[in-house]
């Protein structure tokens, strides 16, 4: 962070920022307007394809129908049968013409429909039905009052397609676009039937969303419209197109592509698109809300504001790279200069290194050779302090080894007085144990496992004093019972707690857990005796708050150590990273608590040879 704004470094990320944010602006702005038109171009190339290609989707299929029409009135044995052999026809030659007639219009068609359903109507009111319902069947109303069928007749055998209308099928009333074309007994003869096949509206729905090749649900599908030649409504995707095919009819040949128009009837404003169906004579209208176009520079904008946002970081760090090219050699030399204090004259001191800048290398070179001498100076006075420090290690486990001694020589000389000589063996053993373990005066760490090893055997040698007064608990976790710890750290509190639980009366119950917490080795040593005295707890925490601040070590006497003694070795190993708590409940019990950061071992015997 830039903390002050008079500094090299601010004025120059300053400076190099408002430049890189200039070029940044135009950039954006120009690339902004340069992806917009694009887009617009893109999307209204989008439109008339649609238009394009529901157009030619729609007149190959009604191409196709024609073609149908076309095959049906040249079957010369279709024309025998419907307008020769089976009117007037009864039973079971009307079945039997019926039968084959029906083989012979599969011959033409195939055994795939391509169409919803086909009629054959006669003048003389006669309807053949094929496809959705299949039959032979005399109209109740003559056929002339149907206008597509006297405009089919009229036209004489060229092809009629009728607009989208309401027709009944199979005794449903279905939605229907109608390709029609008359025909006579004789080819070139007057039309006395008109074959009719007919399109339902889910063939054409299906056809106009191939055509647009949207995913379902896509709102730009509502947008397309078919109409015939004289405006009237072929397939709407929407119903509001009702009242606007004749605002759409208008513009066809009027309005270029891509014109905004207002739709009269739904007041939005629409972009027109138009296609022209060459075969079926019918146009293709696609009309989108304008609203797309805001759309999609909406989403242009986010996209470029996230671009944007992202240059502008890119530029940021460009910045600071530039301006750390010279400010931060002079920040890195404020830190040297900042750590060097008595506390931190040692081999981790940060030195000057070289950065490429004549000026500032050499206040750095000056630097170094002035922490060097003074490290110099210093260094027989941290020596000797070392040694004091070790003296007083030394000093401090010397003083265990008595006391320890003291007390069990005199369990011992208890058991001996009391008879109790079968057990004296063992406790001989277990004191020989203790001896060695005790005995060496080197400074080096041990595992959780030896200590615990260790105070195992001073509590059996309580439980061959106490017998079944005195009840150990135990509790640990493997995964701390190899971390390395000052040695004599836990037998003490043992003795300690045995101390105290013994002023009740029996049974006394003493308690160790072994674990780990985090990074810190912890260990716990409970009794449910008295606990101690508040007065005498008040000393103590006193004391150990006047070594924390810096105290002087105290020189201590056999009488004085057990607790305090722990606490300085502690206090030396792991300074800070030590674990110390005393919770004393007066007539309930006291629970000691002690541990320290874990450290190799290397680390630790470093620690302690200090």
């Amino acid at each position: 962070m830039l903390k002050s704004t008079h500094t090299m470094r601010a004025r120059m990320f300053t400076g190099i920022t408002a430049i890189l944010l200039l070029v940044i602006a135009v950039f954006s702005t120009f690339n902004t307007i340069q992806r917009f038109n694009a887009l617009k171009r893109d999307i209204f190339t989008s439109m008339e394809l649609i238009a394009s290609n529901v157009a030619q989707q729609l007149d190959e299929e009604v191409y196709q129908l024609a073609l149908l029409s076309q095959r049906m009135t040249f079957s010369a044995q279709l024309r025998e049968s419907i307008l020769g052999a089976m009117p007037g026809s009864t039973g079971a030659d009307l079945y039997r013409l019926q039968t084959d007639l029906n083989e012979l219009v599969y011959s033409i068609c195939g055994p795939e429909l391509t169409f919803f359903h086909m009629n054959i109507i006669t003048d003389d009111g006669y309807r053949y039905a094929f496809g959705q319902e299949y039959g032979y069947t005399h109209l109740e109303e003559s056929p002339q009052t149907y206008d597509w069928y006297r405009e089919a007749i009229r036209l004489d055998g060229k092809v009629l397609v009728v607009p989208l209308h309401t027709r009944e099928v199979s005794g449903g009333e279905v939605e229907v676009v109608s390709v029609c074309r008359g025909f006579g007994l004789l080819v070139g003869s007057s039309a006395r039937a008109v074959v009719e096949v007919l399109l339902d509206y889910d063939s054409l729905e299906e056809i106009v969303a191939r055509a647009v090749s949207y995913s379902e649900g896509d709102s730009r599908r509502d947008d397309v419209y078919v109409l015939d030649g004289s405006g009237n409504i072929v397939f709407s995707s929407s119903a509001a197109v009702a009242d606007s095919a004749g605002h759409y009819c208008s513009l066809v040949g009027s309005a270029e592509n891509g014109s905004v128009t207002r739709n009269p009837f739904t007041g939005r404003e629409e972009f027109f698109f138009c296609s022209g169906a060459e075969y079926s004579d019918w146009y293709v209208v696609v009309a989108p809300d304008t609203e797309i176009l805001n759309q999609q520079l909406t989403q242009l904008i986010a996209s470029m504001i996230g671009e944007t946002l992202l240059i502008l970081a890119a530029a940021a760090v460009i910045s600071l790279l530039l301006s750390h090219r010279f400010s931060v050699p002079l920040l890195r030399l404020c830190a040297c200069v900042d750590s060097c204090d008595l506390d931190h004259l040692d081999e981790a001191v940060q030195r000057h290194k070289p950065s490429g800048v004549a000026e500032i290398d050499q206040l750095g070179n000056a630097f170094n050779q002035m922490t060097d001498r003074l490290k110099h100076s210093l260094s027989q006075v941290v020596e000797l302090k070392n040694a004091e420090i070790h003296a007083k290690m030394l000093a401090l486990q010397a003083q265990m080894n008595p006391h320890f001694l003291y007390n069990t020589l005199a369990v011992i000389n208890i058991m001996v007085a009391e008879g109790e000589t079968d057990t004296v063996q063992t406790a001989c053993r277990n004191l020989s144990n203790i001896l060695e373990y005790i005995s060496s005066k080197e400074l080096h760490p041990v595992s959780l496992r030896q200590e615990l090893q260790h105070a195992q055997n001073y509590m059996d040698l309580m439980q061959m004093r106490y017998q079944g007064d005195i009840v150990f608990s135990v509790e640990t976790e493997e995964a701390a019972m190899d971390v390395m710890v000052p040695k004599l750290v836990i037998q003490p509190l043992i003795e300690n707690a045995i101390k105290y639980a013994t002023e009740k009366d029996p049974v006394w119950h003493i308690g160790i857990r072994i674990g780990l917490e985090g990074d810190f080795w912890k260990v716990m040593v409970w009794d449910d005796g008295n606990g101690f005295d508040p007065e005498n707890l008040r000393a103590l925490r006193e004391k150990m708050r006047v070594l924390k601040s810096g105290g002087r070590i105290p020189q201590l006497t056999l009488h004085g150590m057990g607790i305090m003694n722990i606490f300085l070795r502690l206090m030396l190993t792991y300074g800070e990273d030590m674990i110390f708590w005393i919770d004393s409940r007066p007539g309930e019990g006291a629970c000691v608590t002690i541990g320290g950061r874990i450290k190799q071992e290397k680390a630790m015997q470093s620690e302690i040879s200090k």
